[in-house]
This record gives structure tokens, sequence and C-alpha cells, in this order.
């Protein structure tokens, strides 16, 4: 803001009143963004999670259609805990799913330790939410099968 003097010359600049107003309402301003943009960051990591296991279902589902097999989604808690079938304890596991298969009734379901490279019933590798998206952890292990018509 400039200012006449007595003689006629404006001053150029800021009074000390004047840069302390605009502080206080920089202050303000950021006080109230920040979180704001926080809460909006963590709440699109959780929108991209839900959308990545939604696909991931789907793809579980599909192919159990198409290669007229079982599909399980065998998911791990927090902990690394999957209480059924088998009560699968791995805390190296914990919040990591994966896609498998079961070509035939009597098959067994492929070992935790294979990967998809070595075993052809083996879709996926493990997938870490925790490591994905930082907030985002599965309170319940569970598994989750797709019958060759695709219901569960």
């Amino acid at each position: 803001m400039a200012v006449a003097g007595k003689s006629g010359v404006e001053s150029k600049g800021m009074t000390s009143v004047e840069f302390l107003i605009s502080t206080v309402m920089l202050g303000i301003l950021c006080a109230t963004a920040v979180p704001g943009i926080l809460g909006s960051t963590h709440h699109t990591g959780v929108n991209r999670a839900s959308r990545r296991l939604t696909e991931d279902f789907r793809l579980a589902q599909s192919n159990g259609i198409t290669r007229g097999a079982q599909t399980g989604f065998i998911v791990f808690d927090q902990s690394g805990v999957v209480p059924d079938p088998g009560n699968f304890n791995d805390p190296i596991k914990a919040n990591k799913y994966r896609i498998e298969l079961q070509t035939a009734r009597a098959a067994s379901w492929p070992s935790l330790i294979n990967h998809p490279s070595t075993d052809p019933k083996v879709v996926t590798v493990w997938k870490d939410t925790d490591s994905e998206y930082r907030g985002v952890c599965m309170t319940t292990g569970s598994p989750l099968v797709f019958n060759p018509r695709g219901f569960s």
C-alpha cells in the first residue's frame, strides 16, 4: 500500500502491520487447506485399492469361467492369518492376496510358496495392499472361491 507523505512522495512497500495481517491470513489459509489435501490423498489411495481389488475379483471370476476350474482368491489379514480353509498363519504374507486355480475337484490348491512362473495353478503373485496403498489393510483373511460358472 502506498501512502503519500508530507512531501508528496509515495513510499513503496508494506508496513509491519500489513505484513503481520497478510502472514496471519496466509497461516489461516494453510491451516484449513492442508488437512483437506492430506485427507483427499488418503481417500484417493483407498479408492485405488478398492478398484484394484474389484478388478482382481473379476479376474478370478473370469479365470474360473474361461478355464472351467474353481478359482480361489486367497486373502491374508493384517496379522498374516487365513482362518479357513486350513487355518494358514504366515506373518510374512500379512495384507497380501493372490489368485489360484484348482484344476479338478479332487486336485489340491497350490502351495503358498508357489509362484506363477513355476506353477500354472497360481494366477497372480502375492499382492501387498499395505505397500501399494498406504494405510489400507485387510481386517479379515478369507478365501473366496468361484466355481466354473463364475459364482462364489
